[in-house]
């Protein structure tokens, strides 16, 4: 049910007007997995910076190229929705799964254990990775009716 929540919170706050499409959708989707990848990223940095050497900071380490891979992803996926090719866009998009996956997997290791609100940014980037999926594939299928 969270899942449902974050998903519709998302779209419905930055709708441009009261109808959309899923060339909307697909944008939203986009723009917002840049902004909390950005966000997340800036968090990661801020943290390492204050962690001393050792199994906490290569983890953040880890977590901080993950979000660099994650943004790069998405700004492609950005210029492909923009030049109306919508394969490699979805191409684009497709490794962040992956990618988020491994930052989750850096804190599984003990004596690490999920910290506090990486945590809430890795699942919420989780569901903005799956979203940006959705919509792309949901896009392309109406494009090619």
């Amino acid at each position: 049910m969270e899942e449902y929540g974050f998903c519709d919170k998302t779209f419905n706050q930055n709708l441009k007007g009261p109808t959309a499409d899923y060339v909307d959708l697909t944008l939203i989707t986009i723009e917002q997995s840049l902004l909390n990848a950005s966000n997340t990223n800036t968090y990661i940095e801020r943290l390492g910076r204050s962690t001393k050497p050792g199994a906490l900071k290569n983890a953040l380490i880890e977590c901080n190229n993950v979000y660099n891979s994650i943004m790069q992803s998405f700004r492609n996926a950005n210029m492909y929705y923009k030049q109306k090719n919508y394969n490699a866009m979805i191409m684009s998009e497709s490794v962040t799964p992956r990618l988020i996956e491994s930052c989750i997997t850096c804190f599984l290791t003990p004596p690490l254990h999920p910290m506090g609100p990486l945590e809430t940014m890795n699942r919420q980037m989780r569901m903005l990775c799956s979203m940006a999926l959705v919509t792309g594939h949901q896009l392309q299928s109406k494009k090619l009716k």
